[in-house]
């Protein structure tokens, strides 16, 4: 998997073959969990600072989201090895450290 600031996330099969495109934009922090990826959707031009966390989930294809903050930017995202919860960093008035659990 590979990304780029403001830009697709894309998978390459590990036999080979052709990059694939799992979802268009991703902000530059996402986490591998036991079954799909987590990452933060780029932030609109204009729009206020919101960011929105989702889950890709490898088995299906579906991306929904699992919440949405104030920050001008979420990153350092990790998941727990059971894939329940998410911890991450971000950037407000003050910086916080953040965990969700038992989200799904």
């Amino acid at each position: 998997m590979r990304s780029c600031a403001n830009d697709a996330l894309l998978a390459r099969p590990t036999t080979g073959g052709a990059e694939r495109m799992l979802f268009r934009c991703v902000d530059r922090s996402y986490a591998v969990g036991p079954d799909g990826v987590f990452h933060v959707d780029c932030q609109a031009p204009g729009a206020p600072l919101q960011r929105v966390l989702r889950h890709w989930d490898a088995a299906t294809g579906q991306d929904q989201a699992v919440g949405t903050f104030e920050s001008d930017w979420i990153g350092g995202l990790s998941a727990s090895p059971d894939g329940r919860s998410v911890i991450y960093g971000r950037t407000t008035p003050t910086q916080d450290l953040m965990m969700i659990e038992n989200f799904r």
